[in-house]
């Protein structure tokens, strides 16, 4: 039962009863009845106890912040005013009223120099306040029935690392406890529209304070959320920035500002006060050139080590030792890169046996800016764990648990149980996607091959959306649990559950670095594998080039540890390992079997196994995926401009994208050979970046100084603004983990 009026369980209206007489006294309003008290009730999942503490508490926060007369008696500073964001715009079709929050437009750091914490949230509580004095009991009289609760849109258009500070977070947070003790039950619905890729890590450091029915109240929708909010609000109640058709009664303005404050930078005239910093007293600092050792003496075995970071200047790398002897040490943690200059990092290790342990935090990618590391680090012996709360799961773990992991829920945003007959691919991913089924394994699992090295990531993405791409695959995945795995079973006369999976890397080279093309198979790998678990029985990984292991790199943070160990790297020879597992008539000739398309006799099968290769342009629909200008360095360039990186390890790569203003450029790259002689390892080539981002990468056969030279010399009288990003990325170290015959 909902445990609402009208649905309630006859336990529940036993507590109802039960809860008004130990409040009786509080309940000496008319506004205070049956509804009212629920309110509490359901806060407190009807436990009766914790209901009264609850509303009990209320009253005197009530009291102290002088709330019954908040409406009257505060008045909010002509900032909040001006550019605190949000405000109501019509009502839902069950007549609950709207709020539109466009919070990525919010100025955190200006709104707490113009105003104090104080007014910012009486500012919001006296918005709430007149929706339970005016609004609400408005409403119902206009509906003929009783309206509770709020429809909250949450625009997060604009939202970035900025809004990841501490001190706009907590207050964010503060608030969010103020409404959910003494406001329960105002929100009906949180939607959450425009939500970028910062939204995950912000969520995490306000998900602790919410209340896990505020929690179950939120949506995230995708690119089309219009078509979503229209089933809940009429059009003429939604502006239309938000699908709807309501324009500004004054002006017509789709996004109606004289409605919903858009927020926006403040300006600095009315800065009242000096910008708010964290406090960082139990936090030890120190410089960091190349790198930095904490040691820990263990004296126990089965302790563990935990710590909490961040830097200034950049990201950094951490990986952990354990030490042998007096110079040899043992790798426990690799190294792995933190973005801790935009959010604290924190986690813990085990220690299974007493020793020297060192934490190495490493910043040789990029040894010629010196970061600054603020750090805590301590050893926990075992009685002590005891005390502690035991989980793997890092709060964006969770988040994806809850957002992306309930696969119930995602199945019905997804419409994939509809995907296999209602889903029609587009014809380029039809004709260029690479991959296809070709029989059965010995053991009768499907063999699926993937001649992933033929893929053109560019083309794919100027031709279709990233959620085709996506969803395309889930098809298949589905029509192998809806028909392909069920008429196994009965061939086989046994269950059959999982897939034989070969990813040929033949062709594989620097062009599928390209961030955005592995951001979407970075994509379809969280969909599968919090949506599909043990889909795939084994990995074979045959015809890898030197590449391989950098991409990988960039993959495996991604991949479950499960899936990780299933992954078989095979050498030259693969075809007598396939072989052992797959009968030969079940595998093309152009892999080590027998098969040969059934039309064409072509030894790939190419009616079976889409190929791939280069998209036409007949195809291209869409612009170029390109970085945002916020998260890329800016450098004036007169005459060249060096761009150096020190590489530690051998068949690494790097990486770039750059644009210019202001006309063309060269880019020549070098790798340094003495104090000053160069060998060019890459030939100056102009490119036309003021006209469109360009973006690539080159492989690192050496370790060595490797220098990336923007050249301007053709031109030098006409300076150009350079925004560029470039990064070294290193080879993971397959072998200490992934079963290999190379």
């Amino acid at each position: 039962m909902s445990g609402e009026i009208g649905n309630l369980s006859p336990k529940q209206a036993e507590k109802l009863e039960e809860f008004k007489a130990q409040v009786k006294d509080i309940l000496n309003k008319p506004s205070r009845d049956d509804y009212y008290c629920l309110r509490w009730l359901r806060a407190r999942n009807f436990d009766v106890g914790k209901a009264v503490t609850m509303i009990r508490n209320s009253m005197e926060t009530r009291k102290k912040m002088g709330l019954d007369t908040l409406i009257t008696d505060f008045k909010a500073p002509e900032v909040m005013e001006k550019h605190y964001q949000g405000g109501l715009v019509g009502e839902t079709k069950n007549g609950n009223p709207i709020w539109i929050d466009p919070i990525g437009g919010i100025d955190p750091k200006g709104l707490l120099r113009s105003a104090r914490n104080k007014d910012i949230i009486l500012t919001r509580l006296q918005n709430t306040e007149r929706m339970y004095e005016e609004l609400l009991p408005a409403l119902s009289k206009k509906y003929g029935k009783r309206i509770e609760g709020l429809c909250y849109i949450m625009d997060l258009e604009g939202l970035g690392t900025k809004h990841l500070w501490k001190p706009g977070i907590d207050l964010f947070n503060q608030f969010s406890t103020i409404l959910q003790d003494n406001y329960p039950e105002s929100l009906k619905v949180i939607y959450i529209v425009r939500a970028p890729k910062i939204f995950p890590v912000i969520y995490a450091l306000i998900k602790p304070i919410l209340d896990e029915r505020v929690r179950k109240k939120i949506q995230v929708l995708g690119q089309n959320f219009q078509s979503a909010l229209l089933k809940d609000i009429p059009a003429e109640s939604l502006p239309v920035h938000w699908g709807g058709t309501m324009t500004d009664p004054k002006t017509g303005d789709p996004k109606c500002p004289s409605l919903v404050n858009p927020g926006g930078t403040i300006p600095q005239k009315f800065y009242i006060q000096e910008i708010q910093v964290p406090e960082d007293k139990n936090l030890e600092s120190q410089t960091i050139k190349k790198k930095f050792d904490l040691t820990f003496e263990v004296t126990k075995k089965d302790s563990a080590i935990r710590y909490v970071f961040k830097t200034e200047g950049g990201d950094i790398g951490l990986a952990v030792f354990l030490q042998i002897g007096s110079k040899e040490m043992k790798p426990l943690k690799e190294l792995e890169k933190h973005n801790s200059h935009l959010v604290y990092e924190d986690g813990s290790f085990d220690c299974p046996e007493p020793g020297t342990y060192i934490l190495r935090f490493d910043n040789s990618h990029s040894w010629t800016k010196n970061k600054t590391l603020h750090y805590f680090a301590e050893v926990i012996e075992p009685d002590a764990l005891l005390d502690e709360m035991s989980t793997d799961l890092s709060i964006v773990d969770w988040f994806y648990y809850e957002f992306y992991n309930s696969s119930m829920e995602n199945r019905k945003k997804l419409g994939l149980d509809s995907i296999v007959t209602d889903y029609k691919a587009p014809e380029v991913i039809e004709k260029y996607y690479q991959g296809g089924m070709v029989g059965e394994d010995k053991q009768g699992n499907p063999v699926w091959i993937d001649p992933m090295g033929n893929i053109d990531p560019k083309g794919l993405l100027r031709s279709a959306k990233k959620k085709d791409i996506v969803l395309s695959r889930i098809q298949h995945i589905e029509q192998l649990y809806q028909d392909v795995f069920p008429g196994l079973s009965k061939k086989y006369g046994k269950h059959i559950q999982g897939m034989t999976y070969i990813m040929d890397l033949e062709g594989l080279g620097t062009k599928h670095l390209w961030k955005p093309g592995l951001d979407t198979f970075i994509e379809f790998l969280k969909v599968l594998q919090d949506n599909y678990p043990e889909t795939l029985k084994i990995i074979y990984i045959v015809r890898a080039p030197r590449i391989f292991p950098v991409i990988y790199a960039l993959i495996k943070p991604f991949l479950d540890e499960h899936v990780r160990k299933k992954i078989q790297v095979l050498s030259q020879n693969f075809q007598s390992t396939l072989l052992k597992d797959i009968p030969a008539e079940s595998l093309p000739v152009h892999w080590g079997g027998t098969m040969t398309d059934p039309k064409t006799g072509d030894p790939k099968c190419p009616h079976l196994i889409t190929l791939g290769g280069p998209v036409p342009e007949k195809y291209y629909n869409q612009e170029p995926v390109v970085p945002e200008d916020k998260n890329l360095n800016v450098e004036v360039v007169k005459k060249k401009f060096d761009l150096t990186f020190e590489v530690t390890k051998k068949d690494s790569a790097i990486r770039y994208v750059f644009k210019t203003e202001g006309g063309d450029i060269g880019l020549t790259v070098f790798l340094q050979t003495g104090d000053k002689e160069m060998k060019q390892v890459q030939e100056m080539e102009k490119h036309s970046s003021h006209l469109v981002y360009e973006d690539g990468s080159f492989d690192c056969p050496e370790a060595g100084t490797y220098v990336l030279r923007f050249d301007n010399s053709h031109s030098w009288t006409k300076n150009k603004t350079l925004h560029y990003f470039a990064e070294v990325i290193e080879p993971d170290a397959l072998l200490d983990e992934m079963s290999t015959d190379l």
